[in-house]
């Protein structure tokens, strides 16, 4: 990440078609920012669950009065996909390793999202810890929503929270918090 032609990519505007559905306040800029860096975490087209992170839709992207605090504010991006079979584990529920990595992904993207509207280059940080709870489990089929917020940002450690939902359920599936610290200038 950070290559020269990551930041011509992520400057250049996306089609209308990409981001006209994606709901919430944020600048159709963030907006387009989100959709590519899902789409830059998979740019060679191969890798560890390159077909489940490529059906991931991003569906809202907001930029609001932190929830806890009155003196921040935070990024609220949501995405949705479905369990698929190539996400199951044999008993055909979504796998653990598949959660964490819907978490790893969001939770880091909702950062990179926070940090660049506030002006910070627009690069992927270093995660330092992910912490996750695994809740409930979602069986094949679940229309799965992932609420990705960010916590703190423009410090040394950044942190940031991530939540799984079975959309039709109303339960909570997986949940997780991520620290990540930024690049050294080295």
């Amino acid at each position: 990440m950070g290559q020269p032609y990551d930041q011509e990519y992520l400057a250049a505007p996306l089609p209308d078609a990409d981001t006209q559905d994606i709901r919430g306040n944020a600048t159709r800029q963030a907006k387009e920012w989100a959709v590519k860096w899902h789409r830059l975490l998979r740019r060679l087209g191969h890798g560890y669950a390159w077909d489940v992170a490529s059906r991931i839709a991003v569906k809202e992207v907001w930029f609001q009065g932190h929830q806890d605090t009155s003196m921040k504010k935070e990024v609220r991006m949501v995405s949705q996909l479905n369990v698929a079979q190539d996400m199951c584990d044999v008993d055909g529920n979504l796998d653990k390793g598949c959660m964490s990595m819907l978490i790893d992904e969001s939770s880091a993207i909702a950062l990179i999202l926070h940090n660049a509207i506030e002006g910070s280059p627009n690069i992927i940080a270093v995660s330092q810890s992910i912490n996750f709870s695994f809740h409930a489990s979602a069986a094949l089929g679940t229309k799965l929503r992932i609420v990705s917020r960010s916590v703190t940002t423009g410090g040394t450690i950044d942190t940031t929270r991530s939540e799984i939902w079975d959309d039709g359920n109303h339960r909570l599936v997986a949940s997780g918090v991520q620290n990540q610290a930024s690049r050294s200038k080295w």
